[in-house]
């Protein structure tokens, strides 16, 4: 039997759960990365961030269609595995938005946490925000 995949999970936010005062949808996105890959992606994100000459790579931000495509062709280059959850805030009845945000938070570690199994990766957690 082959030993476990070592990987490690990303997680970020977009939008605002704001019930009605936030944006339209709030998005959780899990990338799962094989630790053999991992470095070659840094790697990979900071010359991106080099070439476009910015701090953080924010696709919201890059309204330029070509950086948009540029960024994505060079991270499509590698393998890794994404999940999202997404909330239609426009939807959301409930007004307390930290519990809302818990539980899509679990969501998205729960299916990462499938997602990492089917894989036999073992993992770790790295919340980037």
């Amino acid at each position: 039997m082959d030993s476990p995949i070592q990987c490690t999970v990303y997680i970020d936010e977009s939008g605002d759960l704001g019930v009605n005062r936030g944006t339209k949808y709030f998005v959780i996105t899990a990338v799962i990365v094989d630790k053999d890959e991992e470095e070659s992606i840094l790697k990979t994100i900071r010359s991106i961030k080099n070439v476009l000459n910015v701090q953080k790579i924010h696709m919201r931000e890059t309204r330029n269609f070509n950086k948009q495509s540029y960024i994505v062709r060079e991270l499509n280059k590698h393998e890794f595995i994404y999940t999202n959850v997404v909330v239609d805030t426009e939807k959301l009845t409930r007004k307390d938005s930290t519990i809302i945000y818990n539980y899509i938070i679990v969501r998205a570690s729960s299916k990462s946490i499938c997602i990492a199994n089917w894989y036999s990766c073992n993992f770790a957690f790295s919340i980037r925000y």
